[in-house]
């Protein structure tokens, strides 16, 4: 069966709603996904959905079902495993060179790889770092020109 340019849009709009929006704890019944894909604008019938469904685990996209009063769905399969993503966060938050601000945002970015539930609980700073951050707000700018340089053998000067 071939699949048609608003079904493919839909199955990418249907397995971010789920990467974002669920997990083992918080599956989302059907009722639901329709009303938050009807919210961006992509309309859905519950036969359709069970089919995009199947064809995004067809796919390698694992997208868990149960039946309790309707089909609840939620996604499994993360990129990351939460204990990866807590030593990411760790790193960055212990990295003295990484400003206040862009821990933060770091933080925010890798914790929002768990899902929107397991997030908050990722983003809690459990480990106290004593690491004092820099306020070179430019410091990536310069890792960015350090890294272009070794890739091209450019010489490399430092002025302190």
């Amino acid at each position: 069966m071939p699949i048609n340019k608003e079904q493919k849009i839909r199955l990418l709009i249907l397995y971010d709603l789920l990467s974002r929006h669920t997990d083992e704890d918080n599956p989302l019944s059907t009722a639901k996904i329709i009303k938050m894909l009807e919210g961006k604008g992509v309309s859905v019938g519950k036969r359709a959905l069970l089919e995009d469904v199947r064809l995004l685990n067809e796919h390698g996209f694992e997208v868990k079902t149960y039946k309790k009063k309707s089909h609840c769905y939620y996604v499994v399969d993360r990129q990351f495993e939460i204990p990866e993503l807590k030593v990411l966060i760790d790193a960055v938050q212990a990295a003295s060179f990484i400003p206040e601000d862009k821990t933060e945002e770091f933080v925010a970015k890798i914790a929002d790889l768990a899902g929107e539930h397991r997030a908050e609980l990722l983003k809690k700073n459990v480990v106290c770092f004593d690491s004092v951050k820099h306020s070179n707000k430019h410091i990536f700018y310069s890792i960015d020109t350090l890294i272009s340089a070794i890739e091209q053998k450019k010489q490399i000067s430092f002025v302190y």
